[in-house]
């Protein structure tokens, strides 16, 4: 018997499925789109311009020529994870802004204090902590000033007043102290917890915790395609019609809510009060002054209105922190009147100009005992 004759290299061969010419374009183009986006965002990034944020621009800041400076770093700056006080900054090293690698924003005293000087701690969120202020117009650089005190400012953007506690709980573990100690608190109390999606004790970025801790694990496909993933939000915010503002915040509608927020605020200021005084210092908590409340001059914040739905959160909850506060021994300062006769120095609904923090502190000596 012949042996078979050899396939010719000219007959036909079998074609592939479609769906396998499919799937491999398909493979090829996602894993491009997998490889390509990281680098792609850091290109963009770089050759984007700094943030130009509009609060810089007010006519406020006509006399300042660093106010521009200010916000393109404080809009770059870094935050970093610590247990049980939620965020610190990274350090920074900038022109108007002076982080350390503990975390804490440089106060500017005029002179060395003195050796008898008293030791004087400001505790509280962005308004304490300086935005829309050089590190010399801070609050706590003031006050350094105007006494002499050793004055050290812990303030941190988006505290709440149970952080401030806890970082106290920290510092007296460390065998630090103070004279005395201020909480300018109240603002990030409504910012935060009256959000629709937050709880009552809920902190600033406690949502943005868990979707970090819920994200992909390693191995998993999900987590191979986070690019994609991080992308698909973004185009949602840009093409998807804003949201309800009305929606955005339920305090107004959830007066159970509110009381446990004005509550949770008097109750940590009651307790910070006791450690303080249990190690010899005096606490000071105080109520801090915010756009809608009172009369101040508002007339160039056009978002700073009657029909504001965050106004409403303020102009719901303030008043129970008021009437808890009240039904308390705790000793306290209202400044929510503060800036009522003054010139403008809003920026926006809460953070002021340099001349703000000096009225600020003008009411705090002014009440010292």
């Amino acid at each position: 018997m012949m042996p078979d004759k050899p396939i010719s290299s000219d007959a036909p061969r079998p074609e592939r499925p479609v769906w396998v010419v499919q799937l491999t374009i398909f493979a090829g183009i996602f894993g491009f789109l997998l490889l390509a986006v990281p680098p792609i965002i850091d290109i963009v990034r770089v050759f984007l311009p700094d943030e130009v944020d509009p609060r810089g621009q007010l006519d406020l800041y006509a006399d300042s020529p660093w106010a521009e400076t200010h916000f393109v770093e404080f809009n770059n700056l870094e935050t970093e994870y610590y247990d049980f006080i939620g965020w610190r900054r990274k350090a920074f090293d900038g022109e108007t802004i002076h982080i350390g690698a503990d975390g804490i924003r440089s106060t500017a005293p005029s002179s060395e204090p003195a050796d008898s000087a008293e030791t004087v701690y400001f505790m509280g969120g962005s308004v304490v902590w300086g935005t829309g202020s050089r590190d010399q117009n801070t609050i706590a650089s003031i006050y350094a000033r105007e006494t002499g005190s050793v004055v050290t400012n812990y303030g941190e953007s988006a505290w709440i007043a149970q952080q401030s506690t806890n970082l106290l709980i920290r510092l007296y573990s460390q065998k630090r102290s103070a004279d005395r100690v201020y909480s300018i608190d109240g603002v990030n109390e409504v910012l935060h917890k009256c959000r629709a999606e937050n709880a009552p004790l809920s902190g600033g970025r406690e949502q943005r915790f868990r979707s970090l801790i819920a994200s992909p694990k390693p191995l998993t496909t999900l987590y191979a395609v986070r690019p994609l993933l991080f992308m698909l939000p973004e185009l949602r915010r840009a093409i998807a019609p804003s949201p309800d503002p009305s929606a955005l915040f339920d305090c107004d509608t959830n007066p159970e809510k509110a009381e446990q927020i004005a509550r949770n605020l008097v109750v940590n200021w009651m307790a910070s009060r006791d450690l303080v005084e249990a190690n010899g210092g005096r606490f000071i908590p105080v109520l801090q002054p915010v756009a809608y409340l009172g009369s101040p001059s508002v007339e160039h914040l056009p978002e700073i209105n009657d029909v504001s739905p965050l106004g409403h959160q303020f102009q719901t909850v303030y008043p129970i922190i008021i009437q808890i506060l009240n039904e308390t021994d705790l000793s306290w300062l209202d400044l929510t009147d503060v800036f009522d006769s003054t010139p403008r120095v809003y920026i926006d609904f809460c953070h002021v100009v340099s001349s703000g923090n000096s009225v600020l502190v003008d009411r705090l000596l002014s009440s010292k005992e």
